[in-house]
């Protein structure tokens, strides 16, 4: 009977040791399951700092496009253009009152154009776009003066008309334009860019916090999985 009992429970324990290895056999071993985490987690991690550093790094060059770059240079070629009404007033002023103080506006104007001028070749550096149109604006007002205001000023009988002077002058109010319009919208295309990487911004912030979520609940459901529930 006892020899019986004990023929039945061999197969049994044999199915059951075998269910047990076989089980064993599929499940990794606790060291392999935090190497595997291990590296994931580094690789997302890693990752996610490459795309915040991104993010940033647009956010920050778009300010500069827009603060450094772009705004003073048209803040420099309005004042320019002031200037430049200035030197046409004195030396309107002086031709019709031959007073020497109406030429005040002229020489203060003069200073203010080369100051603006100097500010603009530095944006040019930066801002290579603008480098023929300011060589236009420089040589057109270059000339109105050579050309008609420094006649004015010496009185020199060969001064020539006043439709000359203004014809030079409407030159130089054109050629202006055209920087400070070429300058106006490369300063929309700054702030596009900028409004682009803050959006840039906005989205890899979501991204990483649903990573970084994600990243918990595989890292939970697989210490629940593989080390508390057999323990």
């Amino acid at each position: 009977m006892t020899a019986t009992v004990d023929l039945v429970r061999q197969p049994r324990r044999r199915r059951l040791r075998m269910r047990l290895n076989t089980a064993g056999g599929t499940r990794w071993p606790l060291a392999r399951v935090f190497v595997v985490g291990a590296v994931l987690a580094a690789l997302v991690g890693t990752g996610t700092v490459v795309l915040g550093v991104s993010a940033l790094w647009r956010l920050t060059e778009a300010r500069s496009a827009l603060l450094d770059r772009a705004g003073p240079a048209v803040l420099a070629v309005q004042d320019l253009s002031t200037a430049q009404v200035d030197q046409e007033t004195g030396v309107r002023g002086y031709l019709l009152a031959g007073e020497p103080q109406f030429l005040d506006p002229y020489f203060a104007g003069v200073d203010r154009s080369r100051a603006a001028v100097t500010q603009l070749r530095a944006s040019a550096e930066t801002l290579p776009e603008i480098g023929p149109d300011l060589d236009a604006v420089v040589a057109a007002e270059q000339e109105w003066r050579t050309a008609y205001a420094e006649h004015v000023i010496a009185v020199d009988p060969a001064t020539p008309g006043l439709d000359a002077g203004r014809a030079l002058f409407d030159r130089v109010r054109s050629t202006t334009a055209g920087l400070e319009e070429r300058l106006t919208g490369l300063r929309l295309d700054a702030r596009e860019r900028l409004q682009s990487a803050a959006s840039f911004v906005a989205w890899a912030g979501a991204a990483i916090g649903a990573t970084l979520l994600v990243l918990l609940a595989v890292v939970g459901i697989g210490l629940r999985r593989m080390v508390l529930r057999p323990v």
